[in-house]
């Protein structure tokens, strides 16, 4: 990342007395983005012998290569500065093998650290913790090196938001110490200032999609090639990772300060978004221009409930692909089911719905959304086969069921008609309040193709896990809060073959086994709050590459070891690389064991 101050290290390193006096030669070249490679050499040669002819070196190559040779018996440091391709390190790969040659080479692209020479070291520079970010602002800034206690709040606020850059921190540092009475004035004001934003991976792809910035080759999906350019973003620094969930490689990101005031700008500049606040006032009448043809994505996420329904011009927005509307946090309640207008079905570009706290109309026989993807937060009491005729290509749905004391199971049976969507692949089903005394329904048959399911509050025994076992191509399982219930699971042989990874959080299970050449091909266990659990399977394939354990007995934490302990001692199965992760929230306390 631009400004973390690899640079600045590595000068510290190259102007050490001691470094200087170890190697007869010493060489900065800062290469940057434009560099051309072939130089490299000949850019040395001149920094150790400054009166040859540059021109010269480049006709002849004999005197090239006697300079070379000059090397062999000198020691030679050389830095390499802000390197963007690994072409120069491999024109130079004779010198690391063959001289006594040192190399430093500082870069922001991940792969550059790829290249792979003799006795490579490489370093990653992290950014500066609260912390530290607080008391390099007060060094810089206050000649005595702390700040006055009535501009701590504030102070903090302007460090927090500089991300931990240390560039960053000492540009404003500097601007600071010129405010003089001006101070107190620029850090009451910073705070008001929020460019961070966490926003999740599906999210942010799912948004690339609808504006129309993805073009994928026609042997991979929108979703892998958005997954590479996030990938990209990420190695050039230019998106930070801020919260890796358990199984996927990362969850949430955000884009960094450094690039957030060019892009919002710039946005802006362009009329690409617009924000229409009426939090601050919720008895403002909304009004929103449909005639804005060009609209792709519509957030509404916290529309006031005094606003009213969403008007049925809204299917003027013809190529509106993202919608995501809900109800504002509000005391009143109503009992009746709050309905998107049924002309939402004449928006046949929707791919992403997202309807908190509303519902949908049910379509007219034979209309249909036919590019729609997602549907999330549905109610239960939505979820009819009528419906889900016309979504029939739909990738990913999300259920929300809220119980009431006279249910009796009524609104699991919701799930009886998911099995008619057979092109879904995600689902997520949340009992929202759930109540284990009633009786449920039994399992229902999930689409084939389901790849990923996430089940919360159901209160399902054990003996119907089977259904779930049987999911060929099913690949995520995440059962939260008493998803299931009962104090033994025995997993039938041969069942969940292609399962890769397992979430258990908030289960009663004490017991759980099994059966023969189960569970495959997982290769990440994930169990969290699972006090009474005491029994486990040892039998697991050597796929497993990770156990993470989190506020649970003393039982499963042992097991675990013993689990890596078990198959390092078996001659046919190796599991030298298995990870366990111990977490207990209670006192923060985190172990690895290697």
């Amino acid at each position: 990342m631009a400004g973390i101050g690899k640079t600045t290290l590595v000068k510290e390193i190259y102007k050490d007395q001691s470094i200087l006096d170890h190697f007869n030669h010493h060489v900065w070249i800062t290469l940057g983005p434009r560099y051309q490679p072939q130089e490299i050499l000949i850019d040395i040669l001149v920094q150790i012998y400054p009166n040859i002819d540059r021109m010269s070196m480049r006709e002849d190559e004999a005197l090239t290569k006697e300079l070379c040779a000059m090397l062999s018996n000198k020691r030679c440091l050389i830095v390499l500065d802000d390197v963007w391709s690994i072409e120069a390190l491999q024109l130079l790969e004779d010198l690391f093998q063959k001289f006594k040659v040192k190399v430093l080479v500082t870069t922001r692209i991940r792969y550059v650290t790829r290249f792979r020479p003799i006795d490579k070291i490489v370093v990653r520079m992290r950014l500066l913790n609260k912390e530290e970010s607080w008391n390099l602002l007060c060094q810089k800034v206050f000649a005595e090196g702390s700040c006055p206690h009535a501009l701590e709040k504030a102070g903090k606020r302007i460090s927090e938001n500089c991300d931990g850059l240390p560039l960053l921190i000492l540009t404003v540092a500097n601007h600071l110490s010129k405010a003089g009475q001006d101070l107190r004035h620029v850090f009451s004001t910073w705070e008001f200032f929020s460019p961070n934003h966490d926003i999740s991976n599906s999210r942010i792809i799912k948004l690339w999609d609808a504006e129309g910035f993805l073009e994928p080759k026609q042997s991979e999906t929108v979703e892998e090639f958005a997954n590479k350019c996030l990938v990209n973003l990420v190695d050039k620094s230019v998106v930070m990772v801020c919260q890796r969930n358990s199984y996927s490689e990362s969850e949430t990101c955000r884009l960094h300060s450094v690039f957030w005031h060019l892009s919002n700008s710039e946005a802006a500049k362009n009329k690409f978004f617009h924000v229409l606040d009426t939090i601050a006032d919720n008895s403002m009448e909304v009004t929103v221009d449909f005639g804005l043809r060009l609209l792709r994505v519509m957030d509404a996420l916290t529309t006031s409930s005094q606003i009213g329904e969403l008007p049925a011009s809204i299917s003027n927005l013809c190529i509106l692909q993202y919608l995501i509307v809900s109800e504002y946090l509000s005391i009143k309640s109503t009992e009746e089911l709050l309905y998107l207008p049924v002309e939402i079905w004449d928006m046949k570009e929707l791919k992403h719905l997202h309807v908190t706290g509303r519902s949908l109309t049910t379509p007219q026989c034979g209309v249909i959304l036919p590019n729609l993807s997602t549907l999330l937060d549905v109610s239960a009491q939505n979820c009819t086969y009528e419906l889900f005729q016309g979504i029939p290509n739909l990738k990913k749905l999300g259920i929300q069921i809220e119980l009431d004391p006279d249910d009796h199971g009524i609104p699991f049976h919701c799930l009886d008609n998911v099995s008619s969507l057979s092109n879904l692949e995600s689902l997520e089903c949340v009992i929202v309040n759930p109540e284990f005394k009633i009786e449920v329904a039994p399992i229902p048959m999930f689409p084939l193709g389901l790849k990923k399911l996430s089940l919360s509050g159901l209160g399902y025994p054990w003996e119907h896990m089977s259904v779930i076992g049987e999911l060929e191509k099913l690949e995520v399982l995440e059962l939260r809060c008493f998803a299931f219930q009962g104090a033994k699971w025995v997993a039938d042989a041969y069942s969940f073959k292609e399962l890769q990874f397992l979430l258990l959080e908030d289960m009663d299970l004490v017991q759980w086994e099994i059966g023969r050449l189960s569970f495959n091909n997982l290769e990440f266990l994930s169990i969290k709050h699972c006090y009474q659990l005491e029994e486990l399977p040892h039998n697991f394939s050597s796929s497993v590459y990770k156990i993470e354990v989190v506020d649970c007995n003393t039982f499963v934490i042992r097991w675990a070891e013993e689990v890596k302990e078990v198959d390092l001692n078996n001659m046919h199965i190796s599991r030298a690389f298995l990870e366990v992760e111990a977490h207990a929230s209670w006192d923060d306390a985190k172990q690895k064991l290697n």
